[in-house]
């Protein structure tokens, strides 16, 4: 059953990015999908992945919680804002970091948690590309799941 859950991810994610032809990966708002937390945790990376690779830092910068002093509103809840030079320059570092994984081999998936903490719940999925393994934090707040932080 769990197997058939995975594939059906697998169809969902490529269905909401679109085929080769579109490196945006479609108009579909992975961050407000819904499902399970592991599983929409999972699409935000998976898409973002794409995107980085893709080169399209624009859209992925839908995909990145805001993370600036500025607007404290906006902290964690908010994604980034490519419009923006600050922004655009935090979006930029974190596609390049994301982009070079990528190029790694996988990715392969291999376990996820979920924590609360004061700026709201992280969903962390531990990723292996090749031989170096990452942790992608999604913070899930006010309806929206975007990535927050890459260790």
């Amino acid at each position: 059953m769990r197997s058939l859950a995975c594939l059906f991810l697998v169809f969902a994610v490529a269905a909401c990015g679109g085929g080769e032809d579109d490196p945006s990966g479609g108009g579909t708002d992975v961050t407000a999908m819904t499902g399970s937390k592991e599983d929409v945790a999972k699409a935000v990376v998976t898409r973002l992945l794409r995107l980085a690779k893709a080169g399209d830092n624009k859209a992925a910068a839908g995909l990145i919680a805001y993370r600036g002093r500025e607007d404290k509103k906006r902290r964690w809840t908010d994604s980034s804002n490519y419009a923006n030079e600050d922004e655009k320059r935090y979006v930029d570092r974190v596609c390049k970091e994301v982009a070079g994984y990528a190029d790694m081999g996988g990715p392969v998936f291999e376990k996820f948690h979920a924590e609360k903490k004061s700026e709201g719940e992280w969903l962390v999925w531990k990723v292996k590309f090749g031989t170096k393994t990452v942790h992608f934090a999604c913070i899930n707040n006010a309806g929206k799941t975007l990535l927050g932080d890459i260790d």
